[in-house]
Protein backbone atom coordinates (compact mmCIF):
# COMPACT_ATOMS: atom_id res chain seq x y z
CA UNK A 1 0.00 0.00 0.00
CA UNK A 2 2.83 2.39 0.84
CA UNK A 3 4.44 1.77 -2.53
CA UNK A 4 1.12 2.37 -4.30
CA UNK A 5 0.71 5.66 -2.41
CA UNK A 6 4.21 6.81 -3.32
CA UNK A 7 3.65 5.88 -6.96
CA UNK A 8 0.40 7.82 -6.97
CA UNK A 9 2.08 10.85 -5.43
CA UNK A 10 4.89 10.68 -8.00
CA UNK A 11 2.38 10.39 -10.83
CA UNK A 12 0.42 13.32 -9.39
CA UNK A 13 3.56 15.45 -9.18
CA UNK A 14 4.48 14.64 -12.79
CA UNK A 15 1.00 15.56 -13.94
CA UNK A 16 1.09 18.86 -12.00
CA UNK A 17 4.55 19.66 -13.36
CA UNK A 18 3.42 18.89 -16.91
CA UNK A 19 0.39 21.10 -16.41
CA UNK A 20 2.62 23.88 -15.07
CA UNK A 21 4.84 23.64 -18.13
CA UNK A 22 1.83 23.59 -20.42
CA UNK A 23 0.29 26.69 -18.85
CA UNK A 24 3.52 28.65 -18.92
CA UNK A 25 5.13 27.33 -22.07
CA UNK A 26 4.97 30.70 -23.85
CA UNK A 27 6.65 32.48 -20.94
CA UNK A 28 9.29 29.78 -20.67
CA UNK A 29 9.96 29.87 -24.41
CA UNK A 30 10.25 33.67 -24.25
CA UNK A 31 12.61 33.44 -21.27
CA UNK A 32 14.76 30.89 -23.06
CA UNK A 33 14.94 33.01 -26.20
CA UNK A 34 15.72 36.13 -24.13
CA UNK A 35 18.51 34.33 -22.25
CA UNK A 36 19.93 33.07 -25.53
CA UNK A 37 19.92 36.58 -26.98
CA UNK A 38 21.59 38.01 -23.87
CA UNK A 39 24.33 35.39 -23.93
CA UNK A 40 24.82 35.89 -27.66
CA UNK A 41 25.13 39.65 -27.16
CA UNK A 42 27.70 39.13 -24.41
CA UNK A 43 29.76 36.79 -26.57
CA UNK A 44 29.61 39.20 -29.51
CA UNK A 45 30.56 42.13 -27.28
CA UNK A 46 33.54 40.25 -25.85
CA UNK A 47 34.67 39.30 -29.33
CA UNK A 48 34.38 42.91 -30.51
CA UNK A 49 36.40 44.12 -27.53
CA UNK A 50 39.04 41.47 -28.17
CA UNK A 51 39.35 42.43 -31.82
CA UNK A 52 39.42 46.13 -30.91
CA UNK A 53 42.27 45.57 -28.45
CA UNK A 54 44.20 43.52 -30.97
CA UNK A 55 43.67 46.09 -33.70
CA UNK A 56 44.58 49.01 -31.43
CA UNK A 57 47.76 47.24 -30.28
CA UNK A 58 48.87 46.79 -33.89
CA UNK A 59 48.12 50.44 -34.71
CA UNK A 60 50.02 51.59 -31.63
CA UNK A 61 53.00 49.42 -32.51
CA UNK A 62 53.19 50.99 -35.97
CA UNK A 63 52.63 54.47 -34.53
CA UNK A 64 55.45 54.09 -32.00
CA UNK A 65 57.78 52.88 -34.75
CA UNK A 66 57.08 56.02 -36.80
CA UNK A 67 57.31 58.19 -33.69
CA UNK A 68 60.74 56.81 -32.78
CA UNK A 69 61.88 57.30 -36.37
CA UNK A 70 60.75 60.93 -36.14
CA UNK A 71 62.70 61.45 -32.90
CA UNK A 72 65.85 60.23 -34.65
CA UNK A 73 65.21 62.52 -37.62
CA UNK A 74 64.33 65.46 -35.37
CA UNK A 75 67.49 65.09 -33.29
CA UNK A 76 69.63 64.69 -36.40
CA UNK A 77 68.10 67.82 -37.96
CA UNK A 78 69.19 69.90 -34.98
CA UNK A 79 72.86 69.03 -35.39
CA UNK A 80 75.13 71.61 -37.08
CA UNK A 81 76.17 69.15 -39.79
CA UNK A 82 72.56 68.33 -40.74
CA UNK A 83 71.51 68.60 -44.38
CA UNK A 84 69.69 71.74 -45.44
CA UNK A 85 66.32 70.03 -45.85
CA UNK A 86 66.61 67.81 -42.77
CA UNK A 87 64.43 70.06 -40.63
CA UNK A 88 61.73 70.20 -43.29
CA UNK A 89 61.73 66.42 -43.64
CA UNK A 90 61.51 65.98 -39.88
CA UNK A 91 58.63 68.45 -39.77
CA UNK A 92 56.75 66.46 -42.43
CA UNK A 93 57.34 63.28 -40.47
CA UNK A 94 56.00 64.92 -37.32
CA UNK A 95 52.82 65.99 -39.10
CA UNK A 96 52.25 62.45 -40.35
CA UNK A 97 52.82 60.94 -36.90
CA UNK A 98 50.47 63.45 -35.27
CA UNK A 99 47.74 62.72 -37.82
CA UNK A 100 47.99 59.01 -37.15
CA UNK A 101 48.09 59.57 -33.38
CA UNK A 102 44.92 61.66 -33.62
CA UNK A 103 43.25 58.92 -35.67
CA UNK A 104 44.21 56.27 -33.11
CA UNK A 105 42.85 58.41 -30.28
CA UNK A 106 39.58 58.94 -32.16
CA UNK A 107 39.10 55.30 -33.19
CA UNK A 108 40.17 53.58 -29.97
CA UNK A 109 38.99 55.99 -27.31
CA UNK A 110 38.84 53.60 -24.36
CA UNK A 111 42.06 51.70 -24.97
CA UNK A 112 45.66 52.10 -23.85
CA UNK A 113 46.55 52.79 -27.48
CA UNK A 114 44.43 55.95 -27.39
CA UNK A 115 46.11 57.08 -24.17
CA UNK A 116 49.59 56.50 -25.57
CA UNK A 117 48.65 58.24 -28.81
CA UNK A 118 47.76 61.36 -26.83
CA UNK A 119 51.06 61.12 -24.97
CA UNK A 120 52.90 60.95 -28.30
CA UNK A 121 51.07 64.04 -29.58
CA UNK A 122 52.04 65.95 -26.45
CA UNK A 123 55.67 64.85 -26.62
CA UNK A 124 55.98 65.93 -30.24
CA UNK A 125 54.56 69.32 -29.32
CA UNK A 126 57.01 69.58 -26.43
CA UNK A 127 60.05 68.59 -28.49
CA UNK A 128 59.11 71.13 -31.17
CA UNK A 129 58.77 73.84 -28.49
CA UNK A 130 54.99 74.18 -28.73
CA UNK A 131 55.02 74.11 -24.94
CA UNK A 132 51.50 75.32 -24.18
CA UNK A 133 49.97 72.86 -26.64
CA UNK A 134 52.00 70.06 -25.07
CA UNK A 135 50.79 71.03 -21.59
CA UNK A 136 47.17 71.16 -22.74
CA UNK A 137 47.33 67.72 -24.38
CA UNK A 138 48.95 66.13 -21.33
CA UNK A 139 46.38 67.76 -19.04
CA UNK A 140 43.62 66.48 -21.33
CA UNK A 141 45.06 62.96 -21.17
CA UNK A 142 45.00 63.03 -17.36
CA UNK A 143 41.43 64.31 -17.30
CA UNK A 144 40.16 61.86 -19.88
CA UNK A 145 41.82 58.81 -18.33
CA UNK A 146 42.08 59.60 -14.59
CA UNK A 147 42.60 55.96 -13.56
CA UNK A 148 45.41 55.34 -16.05
CA UNK A 149 48.96 55.01 -14.76
CA UNK A 150 49.82 57.64 -17.38
CA UNK A 151 47.57 60.25 -15.72
CA UNK A 152 49.94 61.50 -12.98
CA UNK A 153 52.90 61.27 -15.36
CA UNK A 154 50.99 63.40 -17.86
CA UNK A 155 50.20 65.99 -15.20
CA UNK A 156 53.86 66.10 -14.18
CA UNK A 157 54.89 66.56 -17.81
CA UNK A 158 52.26 69.27 -18.20
CA UNK A 159 53.65 71.07 -15.15
CA UNK A 160 57.14 70.95 -16.66
CA UNK A 161 55.79 72.31 -19.95
CA UNK A 162 53.99 75.19 -18.24
CA UNK A 163 57.11 76.06 -16.28
CA UNK A 164 59.22 76.03 -19.45
CA UNK A 165 56.58 78.29 -21.01
CA UNK A 166 57.14 80.67 -18.06
CA UNK A 167 53.71 80.06 -16.59
CA UNK A 168 54.60 78.77 -13.11
CA UNK A 169 51.09 79.29 -11.73
CA UNK A 170 49.73 76.78 -14.24
CA UNK A 171 52.58 74.43 -13.41
CA UNK A 172 51.58 74.60 -9.74
CA UNK A 173 47.96 73.86 -10.66
CA UNK A 174 48.99 70.61 -12.34
CA UNK A 175 51.24 69.61 -9.47
CA UNK A 176 48.43 70.19 -6.99
CA UNK A 177 46.14 68.06 -9.14
CA UNK A 178 48.60 65.20 -8.74
CA UNK A 179 48.45 65.58 -4.96
CA UNK A 180 44.64 65.68 -5.03
CA UNK A 181 44.14 62.71 -7.34
CA UNK A 182 47.20 60.48 -7.03
CA UNK A 183 48.77 60.98 -3.61
CA UNK A 184 48.41 57.26 -2.81
CA UNK A 185 49.28 55.69 -6.16
CA UNK A 186 52.08 57.79 -7.67
CA UNK A 187 55.63 56.96 -6.54
CA UNK A 188 57.01 60.41 -7.44
CA UNK A 189 54.93 62.38 -4.93
CA UNK A 190 58.12 63.54 -3.13
CA UNK A 191 59.29 65.13 -6.40
CA UNK A 192 55.89 66.79 -6.79
CA UNK A 193 56.05 68.32 -3.29
CA UNK A 194 59.64 69.47 -3.81
CA UNK A 195 58.66 71.05 -7.13
CA UNK A 196 55.85 72.96 -5.43
CA UNK A 197 58.37 74.24 -2.91
CA UNK A 198 60.71 75.31 -5.69
CA UNK A 199 57.90 77.12 -7.50
CA UNK A 200 56.94 78.85 -4.25
CA UNK A 201 60.51 80.11 -3.98
CA UNK A 202 60.32 81.47 -7.52
CA UNK A 203 57.06 83.18 -6.62
CA UNK A 204 58.84 84.92 -3.72
CA UNK A 205 56.76 83.15 -1.09
CA UNK A 206 59.46 81.58 1.10
CA UNK A 207 57.08 80.56 3.89
CA UNK A 208 55.02 78.52 1.46
CA UNK A 209 58.22 76.98 0.16
CA UNK A 210 59.31 76.04 3.69
CA UNK A 211 55.90 74.46 4.32
CA UNK A 212 56.25 72.24 1.26
CA UNK A 213 59.80 71.26 2.15
CA UNK A 214 58.78 70.51 5.75
CA UNK A 215 55.89 68.40 4.53
CA UNK A 216 58.27 66.46 2.30
CA UNK A 217 60.65 65.84 5.20
CA UNK A 218 57.87 64.73 7.56
CA UNK A 219 55.89 62.56 5.16
CA UNK A 220 58.72 61.06 3.10
CA UNK A 221 61.83 60.93 5.31
CA UNK A 222 63.35 58.14 3.21
CA UNK A 223 63.05 59.92 -0.12
CA UNK A 224 66.13 61.08 -1.99
CA UNK A 225 64.39 64.47 -2.35
CA UNK A 226 64.35 64.94 1.43
CA UNK A 227 68.03 65.91 1.50
CA UNK A 228 67.39 68.66 -1.03
CA UNK A 229 64.44 69.84 1.04
CA UNK A 230 66.71 70.13 4.10
CA UNK A 231 69.22 72.10 2.04
CA UNK A 232 66.56 74.49 0.76
CA UNK A 233 65.21 75.15 4.26
CA UNK A 234 68.73 75.97 5.43
CA UNK A 235 69.26 78.29 2.46
CA UNK A 236 65.93 80.05 3.02
CA UNK A 237 66.79 80.51 6.69
CA UNK A 238 69.92 82.47 5.90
Amino acid sequence: MAQSSEAAQAESFIERFAAFIQRRRKALIFSGVFLFLVLTALVVNLEIKKRTLESSALRLEALEKDYNAWITAHDAAEKPEAEADAAEKASSQAEAVVREAQAVTAEYGDTFAAQKALDIQADIAYRTQDLEKAAEIWTSLAGRYPSSYLAPIALLNAASSWEDAEKPEKAAENLNLILERHSTDFPDIPLVIFSLGRLAEKAQTPEDAKNFYTRLINEYPGSSWTKYAHDRIITLGK
